[in-house]
């Protein structure tokens, strides 16, 4: 028998990933406060994550969180540390600025597992369940990131 060749007329694109931040402009609801707050919680994986990629920090936090996240995933690679998260978010409100449409706060209901790793190593679990969060939402380049919170 033949082999079965297939062709791709598109690249294949790796499973790690993140999710274009294309999808994170237009005016600002509860759907678009939701997705830009799971972006967050995936950026914040990879960064502190065994892989310790901080490339998609860059497209969801600005400054002061920015280099902060970057500077934690950098110390947490030095000394072979990661964690491990698993998240979940509901938005509760969302207020556009009046005076500026361009920024925005999001409150939201958060629920966090974080698993600790010492050079590989399961060393703590903490959970924080139901935290009230503000996130201060700047638009950039026509794309909501997150500021503060």
């Amino acid at each position: 028998t033949e082999p079965l060749l297939v062709e791709l007329d598109q690249p294949v694109i790796p499973l790690e990933e993140t999710p274009t931040t294309a999808s994170l402009s237009g005016e600002l609801d509860q759907a678009l406060a939701q997705k830009v707050i799971e972006t967050w919680f995936e950026a914040k994986k990879a960064a502190m994550g065994n892989a310790y990629n901080t490339e998609p920090l860059s497209k969801i936090l600005v400054d002061p969180k920015l280099t902060e996240w970057q500077k934690s995933s950098d110390a947490s690679k030095l000394d072979n540390q990661y964690v491990e998260y698993e998240q979940t978010a509901k938005v509760n409100s969302v207020e556009v600025d009046p005076q500026n449409p361009n920024q925005a706060s999001v409150n939201a209901t958060v629920s966090e597992t974080r698993k600790y790793f010492q050079s590989g190593q399961l060393e703590d679990t903490q959970s924080d369940r139901d935290m009230q969060v503000t996130y201060l939402l700047v638009r950039q380049d026509d794309q909501w990131r997150i500021k503060d919170w």
